[in-house]
């Protein structure tokens, strides 16, 4: 193996962002099981032509981000906003409301 680098170590603005209260609120957990349960809640009122999308597409999106909240909370936020990103990405969007 080799030993790292000085091009290995993170730049002085990625060691900055990681120090910030921005970073600390977005790599907590809170913001997805936030999420989850307004999803979880909202879920039976997703009636036919109430504006919401249906209780199982309700009740999917509460159990990823109840799950990417998991992962920040076990010390994994990178994969924890991946997952939250991606499942609350354009394409999800575009599909169901056809935006």
């Amino acid at each position: 193996m080799s030993s790292p680098s000085a091009s290995d170590a993170p730049s002085a603005s990625a060691l900055a962002y990681r120090n910030s209260s921005f970073y600390k609120v977005a790599a907590s957990p809170y913001p997805e099981w936030s999420l989850s349960a307004l999803c979880a809640v909202a879920a039976p009122l997703a009636k036919a032509g109430s504006g919401f999308p249906h209780f199982g597409v309700m009740m999917g999106f509460s159990a990823v981000w109840a799950g990417s909240g998991y992962m920040k909370y076990m010390k994994d936020a990178d994969n924890g906003s991946g997952t939250t990103t991606a499942i609350s990405g354009r394409k999800t969007i575009e599909a169901e409301f056809g935006i």
